[in-house]
């Protein structure tokens, strides 16, 4: 039987962090003995921080694949709503953290290049998953990217509830998430 999960996914870099938040980043507790293949699969983006390249999109999917050198290889697409042009990014990513720690080093390449680490703050890999990046500037100011996934388009309140929490708890803003359509979406355009 498939298992749903979410993913709260941030990644943070100088171009990537959409979002300038006027305050440093919090103290955050982060995932411990991460299990790289036990993150792979299919996830669908419920809610994010606004990025460049979901900008007009819907039917975000990702895809994450194992490779054999212990990396992971990264497929993100969505489907454009003013054209209904499916429009992706690929890349991979490896874990970097200290002691098992879940810090990701990313690249992804499309129209642009991406290259961002971020943390899985806590997950239990078959329900949820919790990630968040935080990049500070000057003066106070840092940049911040949040991805919020499920393994199916439409996981329960509960689930994105108990995102939410996790989210509160580590003293991230939810201000600025933004609902992303998973409604009349091909079928499963990436995972077939």
């Amino acid at each position: 039987m498939f298992k749903y999960s979410v993913l709260i996914f941030i990644f943070f870099h100088n171009v990537n962090c959409q979002v300038p938040i006027v305050e440093k980043c919090p103290d955050v507790s982060i995932q411990q003995n991460f299990d790289m293949p036990k993150w792979t699969g299919t996830w669908y983006l419920e809610e994010s921080y606004f990025t460049n390249f979901l900008e007009d999109g819907k039917c975000v999917e990702l895809l994450l694949s194992p490779f054999p050198n212990g990396t992971v290889g990264v497929h993100l697409t969505q489907i454009n709503i003013k054209t209904e042009e499916q429009n992706f990014l690929v890349g991979d990513c490896e874990t970097v953290g200290p002691n098992g720690e879940a810090e990701i080093l990313g690249s992804l390449y499309g129209t642009f290049f991406i290259n961002s680490t971020f943390v899985i703050l806590e997950t239990d890999y078959d329900t949820y998953s919790v990630n968040w990046a935080c990049q500070e500037e000057i003066d106070g100011i840092s940049n911040t990217l949040v991805w919020i996934f499920s393994r199916t388009p439409k996981p329960s309140n509960e689930i994105i509830k108990k995102c939410h929490n996790i989210l509160d708890k580590n003293g991230i803003t939810r201000r600025y998430l933004n609902l992303i359509d998973q409604e009349d979406c091909p079928n499963k355009y990436l995972s077939n």
